[in-house]
């Protein structure tokens, strides 16, 4: 594959005279490329003429949105170095009405000199509201850096000692254009964050008014990280609504960090999506501890992943409990337990008494054919009252040999559901043979899943 430089289109080009956002942005990319002699990033620079020319004919065809994933067919053997990635970052900081929002650096080489030119960036550039820096090398070091503009403690003394830090010389004129962060969206998943960085980010999170989305999947995060953040959550913050804090490295036998989970949600009024999965959660006493002091007590959270846990046939009423007593729950995932019939059972009682839910996945449970029959009779209720699962998985379990009652059951379930206008999804399909009904698997449009669509 040739090599981004020589992939860059020719610089002399015509362009419409006019200068526009994205014409400086251009120039002073491709200066800071020569000034730290490291090849332009070919995909980038060709975006920039592309919407250059497309200026010439409309004046509103400004480039708004950087994707350089590294997984990506374009980058897979050239990904984003951290020279290139501050490069990068000093021209969206020097071009800061540049009209720039979402930029996407996932899946490359960036390590914590890319996140401290970001950060500086960040406060220079107020168009920014998007930052994904997924899958990528970034410590507790540039954690710290971006958690300290979220926070607004990067004073302006603090602000050069940033950029030098990243060898970037972005210093210069900090004073008098130092702005407040507008960042809404931070993924800093798939990194090397660890119980430092959450910390720091919890610390951002108690001040910060911006932030509506952040994205900690796998970022290794121990118990103190996870206390913190769940804590700043709960005291202090009011705009964050999407959070993740998913497979972390540490967690407590005795499940001591679902307190601070649940406190979080018993108390907060903004946060509708939190994802613990691989939360190592067992059903007494961590899934009871956030039902009982969390879920009971919300009544804004509208999704709740507890996928890959440890809950068992007992959490089943605890579940069960969540269902009746919450009055927002869209969306559960408990993917990957241990329910098993008693707990399908137990789940399958109360989905006619919730009135919210719409979303169910139960894949992978343990649950045989007297679970999944009792929970084809619970989708039935819910189909009857009128407010029917939009999209329920039970793939994974076992459904018996064909012909069996849990097969005929969720076939008729799902017919009936349809019959009367209601436009439910679901990972399982039928094929009748020699007069048996089978149970074949459905995946939806757009994973990489192997299988029939949906």
């Amino acid at each position: 594959m040739a090599s981004p430089s020589t992939l860059a289109p020719e610089t002399s080009q015509a362009f419409p005279p006019a200068e526009s956002k994205t014409s400086r942005l251009r120039a002073a990319y491709l200066a800071e490329c020569t000034s730290r002699a490291c090849p332009p990033i070919a995909p980038l620079v060709e975006a920039l003429d592309a919407h250059l020319a497309a200026l010439a004919n409309d004046s509103t065809a400004e480039l708004s949105f950087i994707k350089l994933n590294g997984n990506a067919p374009r980058l897979f053997e050239a990904r984003v170095s951290d020279d290139q990635a501050v490069a990068l970052a000093l021209a969206l900081g020097k071009t800061h009405d540049c009209a720039v929002r979402d930029l996407d650096l996932s899946y490359n080489k960036l390590g914590d000199a890319a996140a401290r030119a970001l950060a500086a960036t960040l406060c220079l550039n107020k168009n920014i509201h998007c930052l994904n820096l997924r899958g990528n090398e970034i410590g507790p070091g540039g954690c710290d850096a971006l958690a300290k503009v979220l926070e607004g403690t990067a004073e302006d003394e603090e602000l050069p000692r940033i950029a030098s830090n990243a060898g970037s010389g972005l210093g210069v004129g900090l004073k008098t254009r130092l702005q407040k962060t507008s960042l809404q969206t931070l993924d800093l998943s798939r990194n090397l964050v660890t119980c430092a960085g959450g910390v720091s980010l919890a610390n951002a999170l108690r001040t910060n008014t911006t932030l509506t989305r952040l994205d900690l999947t796998s970022a290794g995060l121990g118990l103190k990280a996870l206390s913190a953040l769940c804590g700043a959550v709960s005291e202090s913050n009011k705009t964050l609504k999407w959070l993740s804090l998913e497979a972390p490295t540490e967690f407590s036998v005795a499940d001591e960090h679902a307190w601070p989970a649940a406190r979080m949600l018993g108390a907060n009024e903004t946060v509708a999506h939190f994802f613990c999965g691989k939360w190592g959660l067992k059903s007494t006493p961590g899934l009871e501890t956030l039902v009982a002091y969390g879920l009971c007590y919300n009544n804004v959270v509208e999704t709740l992943d507890l996928r890959c846990n440890k809950i068992d046939e007992t959490g089943g009423e605890h579940v069960a409990r969540a269902l009746r007593n919450n009055v927002s729950l869209k969306r559960l995932n408990l993917e990957e337990n241990k329910l098993g019939d008693a707990g399908a059972e137990s789940i399958a009682d109360a989905l006619g008494e919730s009135k919210t839910l719409q979303e169910l996945d139960l894949r992978c449970n343990g649950i045989a054919e007297k679970g999944l029959t009792s929970l084809a009779t619970g989708f039935r209720h819910m189909t009857n009252s009128g407010t029917p699962l939009r999209l329920v998985r039970v793939w994974g379990n076992d459904f018996g040999a064909p012909g069996s009652n849990a097969a005929v059951a969720w076939r008729d379930a799902l017919a009936e559901a349809r019959e009367k206008g209601h436009d439910v999804k679901a990972d399982i399909t039928f094929r009748t043979v020699d007069g048996l009904v089978h149970v074949a698997r459905m995946t939806e449009v757009g994973t990489k899943e192997v299988g029939n669509r949906f």
